[in-house]
């Protein structure tokens, strides 16, 4: 009996090792630089499941270069024949590898892709488009501001860019409005979101003009930590487009009157850098904005030392590091300052904003696909944002995975360098940037905002009205009208994109920072304006994307 069932079981591993699926590896390369601190995490507990499940893993990864555009350092690989694999970046980055020839048409593999399409809103398909054909799987963004999403009381909407200014300071300026804990305190006994009129701050900082006014009046108060002077306003140099949003400046937009314009060439562009040269030269941004790196941008706001600012790589982390220093130093977000409510936006929305391409030389494209696939599945989302079963991280209790006791205040607040997301590799709710922060996941396509699974849903609904403040105001610089676009995909527009990105916001900017004079300005513009339009391809960028509206109608 004991040999029959010896011989059964080895013909059993036989016959499971014979129609297995052999391993399969690839290289990625995420957009991210960011990302590369969550790669070789030994605590990991979703990549060795998925790994073992699917038999795949990633064999290296490429990390993105601070220093060297996306361009170049594709080009540096191409040269050497190591492209990877599969690259997940924004639209100008995919569109210019694909160009080289390398990477694989999709369509016919995507359409197959069931879960998916159950989330990628198909009317936004022409933005994935390149030359006409579908090379692109989307890192799929639900647009949670829209309005059937509003019944849900765990939707806080969708977490877009605004500002954020101190409430200590806001105050000493004289606003006027009711403190973000207040509002927190009702909004956690009732169980409902604050409303646009509950969080409002008067007088107003509306306009461009207004927001100016603000920050001189921070500028007057001669704010201090220590011997270390508070900066009014303070950035990252690839913020100055976010802020832009301010006039009718952005991505490529078609207006009323049917023009069609984007970047440098936008209506509002050169009323926008007036108004940030204005800012610059009355010391009310920090100096340092255009060099300065995230981490230092960081450092500066966890102490304190910045009243304004838009985007905090790790913002939780600042908000209980400013508590620290001192417990009145408490953030809220405030509206867009707009020229025109109607215009002007830093982001599109088309149903995703990163893409996955798949080189030609992957050898089963179509596993890889249906891979990917899974990331999207209900199984797929749930394995990402809890982990899989007996890890310590999760129990059943009322029918319900909740955090274990020991490590559920960090999971819960999405603390770092603790026991949360980062540790485990798992779903952090409050990063859009990096949601998923396993080394799967970030080198596969999946569902950036919107997760189905996410585990508030298994706790009692609390409105986090910082949260949900961000989404009211953040949305007023997103593009919702199907009017705007990144590019068209072609060589012109990705010139000019690129050029904005690199050349611009990088260096050339400040050449007409810190002029003095109008005269001087008009001067230092215009010179800018022609190389943006000989080597940016500018006029030939504007031609093609008056095409691209025209034929996408």
């Amino acid at each position: 009996m004991k040999r029959s069932m010896i011989v059964a079981l080895v013909v059993t591993l036989f016959l499971t090792s014979a129609f297995a699926e052999p391993l399969l590896t690839y290289t990625a390369w995420p957009r991210m630089s960011e990302s590369e601190k969550y790669l070789n995490n030994p605590n990991d507990v979703v990549t060795p499941y998925i790994e073992k499940k699917f038999n795949i893993k990633v064999s290296d990864v490429t990390i993105s270069s601070n220093s060297m555009p996306f361009k170049q350092q594709f080009n540096v690989m191409a040269a050497a024949d190591s492209v990877p694999d599969v690259i997940i970046n924004s639209k100008d980055g995919v569109d210019y590898a694909i160009q080289s020839g390398l990477y694989a048409e999709l369509g016919g593999y995507i359409k197959d892709m069931k879960n998916y399409n159950k989330y990628f809103d198909k009317k936004y398909a022409r933005n994935y488009l390149t030359d006409g054909k579908l090379y692109q799987i989307s890192c799929v963004e639900l647009n949670l501001n829209d309005p059937k999403y509003d019944a849900d009381p765990y939707n806080m909407g969708a977490p877009n860019w605004c500002m954020w200014a101190r409430e200590d300071i806001l105050a000493k300026c004289g606003y006027k409005f009711t403190p973000l804990d207040e509002i927190q305190k009702k909004a956690t006994q009732t169980g409902t979101k604050p409303t646009v009129d509950d969080l409002k701050i008067t007088p107003a900082i509306d306009t461009p003009e207004k927001f100016a006014q603000l920050l001189r009046k921070i500028k007057a108060l001669n704010l201090k930590v220590g011997d270390r002077s508070v900066q009014p306003l303070s950035v990252s140099s690839w913020q100055q487009f976010h802020l832009g949003c301010m006039f009718p400046f952005g991505h490529w937009h078609q207006y009323d009157n049917g023009d069609v314009e984007g970047f440098l060439n936008s209506p509002g562009a050169k009323d926008w850098y007036i108004f940030l040269n204005k800012l610059n030269n009355e010391g009310l941004i920090d100096p340092d904005w255009l060099i300065q790196k995230e981490d230092q941008l960081q450092e500066k706001a966890s102490s304190g030392l910045v009243a304004v600012g838009m985007y905090l790589s790790d913002i939780p982390a600042a908000r209980a590091n400013m508590l620290k220093v001192n417990p009145s130093y408490k953030i809220r977000y405030i509206p867009w300052p707009k020229s025109n409510p109607k215009e002007g936006f830093f982001d599109v929305y088309e149903g995703g904003y990163e893409r996955t391409i798949i080189s030609k030389k992957v050898k089963d494209i179509k596993r890889l696909t249906q891979y990917f696939d899974w990331f999207f599945s209900d199984e797929g989302l749930d394995l990402l944002t809890w982990g899989p079963p007996n890890t310590g991280v999760w129990t059943m209790q009322n029918g319900k995975k909740v955090f274990n006791k020991d490590i559920e205040q960090d999971m819960l607040t999405s603390a770092k360098g603790k026991k949360g997301a980062d540790y485990y590799g798992l779903f952090d709710s409050s990063s859009y940037i990096i949601p998923y922060l396993s080394k799967a996941a970030l080198c596969a396509p999946k569902l950036m905002t919107g997760n189905p699974v996410s585990y508030i849903r298994s706790y009692p609904v609390q409105p986090d009205v910082f949260t949900w403040a961000r989404s009211l105001y953040g949305r007023f610089g997103m593009d919702y009208s199907g009017n705007g676009s990144y590019g068209d995909g072609g060589e012109n527009s990705n010139a000019y994109s690129t050029y904005f990105w690199s050349n611009w916001q990088n260096d050339r900017v400040a050449k007409v920072l810190g002029k003095k004079t109008e005269a001087e300005f008009n001067k230092a513009w215009d010179e800018q304006m022609k190389l943006a339009d000989t080597e940016g391809k500018g006029p030939e960028a504007k031609a093609d994307m008056a095409k691209w509206f025209g034929s996408s109608k």
